[in-house]
């Protein structure tokens, strides 16, 4: 699995435990015949890199991703790409833009990168950088403690793709009580003002689970000054109720808190002043939080386990406010465990989108036919009830189009889907590929 997970995460007791719900009422349809998958790009594990993570849309309809492997040699198995594809005619054609080489670069990037409002690309690395700077040993992170980077558009003085673009390191992670390991599957937000926020999965406090060399991990926010980027951690995870290892991203509502997950919980930081307040939203220390929370124009959030739930293979459900500050959750669709390969888990393990009509998207990792991971829908069926949902499941991966897609999908004003899968594709390589299924829904994309 991508998420770090050291042991002993399950030593606290539920708030709410997902298992413990009632019955959920959903219709199945296990094949959808209006969308065409296809594959845009097989990784070679060479210079266009393995194991793409997270993508990008731009405005003019080209894919911006990072492999976490692959590129540059500094690193054992490369130190990750970040690549531009972009279509022409029938096809689509990748073109590296940065291949990073580690340290004081960075390297490994997984999290999608996002547009900033220059019109610049932001992302994170999960190592390189600098190693640790602090002699304790806690967070000593001797491949470096990751970065946070910034994909400069370049005036057109040149022909191609690579040279229009930049990378810069905005800010190298010094570890220990500052953090490590930012990304995964958690890219970063920017709010109104400018500023940077994300989670380090890593770092922190390193007491009681959170000991050795991990640490539990922290939320931050980087302000942008005339000399550089400058880190504030809002919140130093323990590793008890409030769980520890956030491996997914962070979102803002209308309100301006921010909602995110770490590997049993689901949290909310409220702005208080200075200071961010943590609201405890929901427990599961029997299971596994893969995805982060995908929020509505109602206000309510969803999420899923890729454990646990009503069948044991896994959840969905939805977050309700209700009153006094409190939060109603049902479960709206439960996995059958089974199939999987290895220890991929058969529910989602990437944060879940939503279109214009209210249809959840998500892959899982170990799911489906061939049990190497699948892309589904889950839609409101009406009926008077928040958890009447239909699951269509839109494609089952078998190997050579890919397995085990660990990253989030994108969906463009068309209805078509994108995403990637962290392995399958080319035989002798089995380094990932980037996908499209056409026809997935006619609902634009909810902001």
């Amino acid at each position: 699995m991508r998420e770090f997970r050291p042991d002993g995460r399950g030593a606290v007791r539920a708030l709410l435990l997902l298992t413990t719900l009632s019955a959920l009422t959903f219709t199945a349809v296990h094949s959808a015949n209006a969308q065409t998958y296809r594959t845009l790009h097989e990784f070679t594990g060479g210079a266009d890199g393995a194991e793409p993570g997270g993508l990008t849309l731009s405005p003019d309809g080209e894919l911006y991703g990072v492999t976490n492997n692959g590129g540059d040699p500094s690193c054992y198995s490369g130190c990750g790409t970040i690549f531009e594809l972009f279509p022409s005619s029938k096809e689509w054609h990748l073109t590296v833009l940065h291949a990073f080489r580690g340290l004081p670069d960075g390297s490994f990037p997984y999290a999608p990168m996002i547009f900033g409002a220059d019109g610049n690309l932001y992302g994170t690395t999960a190592t390189g950088g600098t190693p640790s700077r602090f002699a304790t040993g806690l967070g000593d992170c001797q491949a470096g403690c990751g970065t946070i980077f910034e994909l400069q558009r370049q005036p057109a003085l040149c022909e191609g793709a690579s040279c229009r673009w930049k990378e810069v390191v905005l800010y190298r992670f010094p570890g220990a009580a500052y953090g490590s390991q930012p990304g995964f599957d958690a890219p970063i937000n920017f709010d109104r003002a400018g500023n940077l926020y994300g989670t380090a999965q890593t770092g922190g406090s390193f007491v009681g689970i959170c000991n050795g060399n991990y640490g539990c991990g922290v939320v931050f926010e980087l302000s942008p000054s005339a000399d550089g980027w400058t880190e504030k951690v809002l919140y130093t995870f323990a590793g008890a109720t409030d769980g520890a290892w956030p491996g997914a991203g962070l979102i803002f509502d209308k309100a301006g808190n921010l909602y995110g997950t770490t590997t049993w919980t689901a949290f909310q930081l409220a702005p208080n002043g200075s200071q961010w307040d943590f609201h405890l939203i929901l427990q599961t220390p029997d299971t596994v939080f893969g995805p982060g929370l995908s929020l509505d124009p109602f206000g309510n959030l969803y999420g899923g386990t890729e454990d646990g739930g009503t069948m044991g293979g896994g959840n969905v459900f939805k977050i309700m406010p209700a009153a006094n500050d409190s939060w109603n959750v049902q479960s709206i669709y439960s996995f059958v465990p089974g199939g999987g390969h290895g220890n991929y888990y058969p529910g989602p393990s990437a944060t879940m989108i939503m279109d214009a009509a209210g249809n959840l998207y998500g892959v899982t990792e170990g799911d489906g036919v061939y049990g190497l991971g699948s892309v589904f829908r889950l839609s409101p069926s009406g009926g008077g009830e928040p958890w009447n949902y239909t699951f269509t499941d839109l494609h089952d991966f078998s190997g050579g189009d890919g397995s085990a897609p660990t990253a989030s999908l994108l969906l463009d004003a068309k209805g078509n889907l994108y995403g990637t899968t962290e392995l399958g594709g080319n035989a002798s390589c089995n380094c990932g590929v980037v996908f499209e299924i056409e026809g997935a829904t006619t609902a634009q994309i909810n902001n």
